[in-house]
């Protein structure tokens, strides 16, 4: 007869059989697709190869970038400048999806830009390629998107020529976008903005030199703040006089949490005046604001802790 240890183990053992089997019927009743089992193929190198090159041929070709601005998106010129440039610098002018003539002044075109030769007196500057383009089929999407690329670069690097304080390469950028077919609805603000720098320049210059005078604010013209402001209503776009503005507001802001530490609740409000006429809307009067509004309401908690104390 079997010991009880031994008809313990069967018993233990037939259990979890039976637990087993019933959980691969009940598996199998409700979900038999998760024991289907696909036959293994074994494909030869050969194989892999040819479903590769299939895949290759049938895949739908990239685009170019003058392809992809033709079919979706707004126009180039409407990006960032240093989107502008960038795209720019590609030199992706359409030569290599286009023909014969055309191909050879759009990759001629893509070279140049590349280089950073889109203006100038030789003939092959970006805009010389691009004008031969032009004749060639003025009708062809291929020289329609490279025109509208090049126009895009004109435009930035004459913004870019303003912000440095570059007039005359802003002009030259300008008079080689009245070249170029199609719209020109942009240029009329550009051409103020370069008609301006040549007084624009000048007062910045005196702007600076008052800022090291300590000249940055008061009564009268002869500050530094009176220039920004006449800088902003020829060039309201100019980024130096806008930075100018901030760094004379941050001086009447510092003199705000200067007075504020010293318990001048006057002269901390009056400075505070100050600095809102020049920029109501900063982030940085804001945080100053709240920071003097800290300080006083620490001061008034000091008081009662010591009324309470004495």
């Amino acid at each position: 007869m079997p010991k009880p240890q031994t008809l313990t183990r069967q018993h233990a053992i037939g259990g979890a059989i039976g637990v087993a089997l019933l959980v691969f019927a009940l598996v199998y009743r409700f979900f038999p697709s998760a024991l289907k089992v696909e036959p293994a193929i074994l494909r030869s190198h050969r194989t892999v190869v040819s479903s590769a090159a299939i895949a290759t041929e049938t895949a739908p070709r990239k685009l170019t970038p003058a392809e992809s601005e033709l079919n979706a998106g707004p126009p180039i010129s409407l990006a960032p400048a240093a989107v502008i440039a960038a795209r720019a610098r590609e030199g992706s002018f359409g030569g290599r999806t286009a023909n014969g003539k055309v191909a050879q002044f759009l990759t001629g075109a893509g070279k140049a830009a590349r280089a950073g030769n889109l203006i100038g007196p030789g003939e092959d500057t970006a805009l010389a390629q691009v004008m031969e383009a032009v004749q060639a089929a003025p009708d062809d999407p291929q020289v329609k998107a490279a025109v509208s690329l090049l126009h895009a670069r004109l435009v930035a690097d004459a913004q870019q020529s303003l912000a440095s304080g570059d007039a005359d390469a802003a002009r030259a950028n300008l008079d080689a976008l009245k070249r170029l077919p199609g719209p020109q609805d942009d240029l009329a603000s550009l051409s103020a903005r370069i008609d301006a720098a040549g007084k624009v320049q000048p007062l910045l210059e005196q702007a600076s030199e008052l800022l090291q005078k300590g000249k940055l604010e008061g009564p009268g013209d002869d500050t530094a703040l009176a220039v920004y402001r006449k800088v902003l209503t020829l060039d309201p776009e100019n980024v130096v006089a806008r930075q100018g503005l901030q760094r004379v507001q941050q001086a009447a802001l510092d003199r705000a949490l200067t007075a504020a530490a010293q318990n001048e609740d006057d002269k901390a409000e009056a400075a505070l005046a100050d600095a809102a006429a020049i920029l109501p809307s900063s982030p940085a009067l804001a945080d100053t604001r709240g920071r003097i509004e800290a300080m006083r309401g620490g001061r008034a908690d000091n008081l009662m802790a010591q009324a309470e104390s004495a």
